[in-house]
């Protein structure tokens, strides 16, 4: 499976457009809150240009550094995104190709070096609503996803372990076995009207759980 993507404010034509290369990090607390830095123009992800001859992750680790003064693990990528727009810091018209990873903010290891950058912990909900840049947005929403699919791919898995610990008066409970073990008989348990179980061996594959 490739890496997601996605192109905001697509290329126009006979325009020559400069190119910068970014990398961004996104992260979480024990509360789920994500780190971002606050400028006088908003909010964005801690992050930023990578530099020749840099990578992504020494790009991440520093530009951490320089703006809230923390060290970051960085992890896998998330997904990318281009942007074809004018950048008044540049004074041209950029394409920015931004790369998003996960990681984990660290502890501090020296001062910012960036004027009026504060650390700021916002919710996912928040960052969806408040980052200043479309695709930072959009990259939240990547990671918010990929969390949920988590958590229901857990939740499902409990249900099944739930299910097969289940025992109900006047049903079967079916002893599920891997692969490796089909081979073996596993033994049916039937339970009578005064709660005596009765126990006879037969060869079984659960196909179903009707009347579960």
């Amino acid at each position: 499976m490739g890496i997601r993507n996605r192109i905001f404010e697509s290329r126009k034509p006979d325009i020559d457009y400069g190119k910068r290369i970014c990398a961004y990090l996104i992260a979480f607390d024990n509360e789920g809150r994500i780190p971002v830095v606050s400028v006088p123009r908003g909010y964005f992800l801690l992050g930023g240009g990578v530099e020749e001859g840099e990578s992504h992750m020494d790009a991440i680790k520093r530009e951490c550094i320089e703006e809230v003064g923390r060290d970051a693990y960085v992890g896998d990528i998330v997904c990318m995104a281009e942007r074809f727009h004018y950048m008044a810091r540049f004074k041209r018209e950029m394409q920015v190709v931004a790369y998003f990873y996960k990681g984990e903010l660290l502890d501090k290891v020296a001062e910012p070096s960036e004027q009026n950058h504060d650390l700021v912990w916002l919710t996912p909900d928040e960052c969806i609503s408040q980052l200043f840049l479309v695709h930072q947005r959009w990259a939240v929403k990547c990671v918010l996803n990929d969390v949920n699919k988590k958590k229901r791919k857990r939740s499902g898995a409990e249900f099944i372990r739930q299910l097969k610990r289940r025992d109900f008066r006047g049903h079967a409970v079916f002893h599920m076995q891997d692969s490796r073990k089909r081979r073996k008989d596993t033994s049916l348990f039937g339970i009578q009207e005064n709660g005596t179980p009765i126990r006879r061996k037969k060869r079984i594959e659960v196909r179903s759980f009707r009347g579960y």
